[in-house]
């Protein structure tokens, strides 16, 4: 089974009973497919965060190979 979230209210306000819009979300209740959203956005979570984590390697890196004859004052952003 599926719900519908809907985006917006109906004109007396009240969201429990309106017509379906084009942009209501459909969620997925339960089974392979919910599961498979959540190890979807776990995967690219995983993903974004490894590479932001990652600055302090490519830090290290440039600093002693690519600018050993600046003063550290100078390339650090």
């Amino acid at each position: 089974m599926q719900t519908l979230i809907p985006l917006q209210s109906n004109e007396e306000g009240s969201v429990g009973s309106h017509k379906p819009l084009a942009a209501d979300i459909v969620v997925p209740e339960g089974g392979f497919e919910a599961w498979r959203t959540i190890i979807g956005a776990w995967l690219v979570l995983f993903a974004t965060f490894g590479y932001v984590f990652t600055f302090g390697v490519y830090e290290d890196f440039y600093a002693r190979e690519c600018l050993a004859d600046y003063s550290p004052s100078t390339y650090h952003g």
